[in-house]
């Protein structure tokens, strides 16, 4: 497969928060992303040169190569991450992921939640698209709205896989889209593990993440769900393989 990134970092997100983790990232989402912060600027998906502008792949590496450079580069490391982008828009990304994980690795895919497809990864980590997330105009919107949001793709995922729900938070009206979610799934909270529900702060940029973290912690303390930080771009801001 061709990927457009390949890195070592930790990571950054949700559960495993601060696991070092090998990163391949594709590039081609079927969402686009945008919201617009309380001072009136906008802010788009924090890889929109994956999705807004998707650039061409140029890493092309086989399941053997990957269990290669983790045996001889990075013995130490356990996990890959399979992230975009949309991985599951690529052809042949199951047969990519199953090899990896049969091979003893720990696969977390990072996925939209939109386009169900079998594998043996150990989590997937999704992240649906709420309303907040729309363009205000413009063929984005249209793609945008097409692509969000998918109840029966959701539900495959969640009753076929180990996942964990990673909502960006921008303010209050977004928990009546998580509790309609949750709904759809059929959510059981007495069978989750780890908090599955998380809430991540929208931002790319310190200071929005900060003002954002700030209610999304109080919600978490009133819904018993889980708060994740954005290490990434509170470290390294917009810089691209950290």
């Amino acid at each position: 497969m061709k990927f457009c990134e390949k890195f070592l970092t930790i990571q950054a997100e949700g559960i495993y928060l601060g696991t070092p983790s090998l990163f391949l990232r594709t590039s081609g989402c079927n969402c686009r992303c945008e919201w617009k912060n309380p001072d009136g600027t906008i802010s788009k998906c924090d890889t929109p040169y994956t999705s807004w502008s998707p650039e061409t792949p140029t890493i092309d590496v086989t399941p053997e190569d990957i269990i290669e450079e983790m045996q001889t580069k990075y013995p130490n490391v356990e996990d890959v991450v399979i992230t975009g982008g949309e991985p599951f828009l690529q052809p042949g990304i199951s047969d990519f992921i199953n090899k990896l994980a049969q091979n003893e690795f720990f696969v977390t895919v990072e996925t939209n939640g939109t386009i169900y497809k079998e594998t043996c990864a150990q989590l997937i980590s999704m992240s649906p698209k709420l309303k907040t997330s729309i363009p205000d105009s413009g063929p984005e919107r249209t793609i945008h709205e097409a692509s969000r949001w998918k109840p029966e793709q959701f539900r495959k995922f969640y009753e076929n896989n180990r996942c964990q729900f990673k909502f960006v938070f921008s303010n209050k009206d977004d928990i009546v889209e998580i509790d309609e979610f949750l709904k759809v799934i059929g959510f059981d909270p007495e069978n989750a593990f780890g908090s599955q529900v998380i809430l991540m702060p929208q931002g790319i940029n310190s200071q929005v993440l900060k003002e954002n973290s700030i209610e999304a912690i109080e919600v978490c303390k009133e819904r018993g769900w889980r708060f994740s930080p954005r290490t990434h771009i509170d470290v390294w801001g917009m810089r691209r393989m950290v």
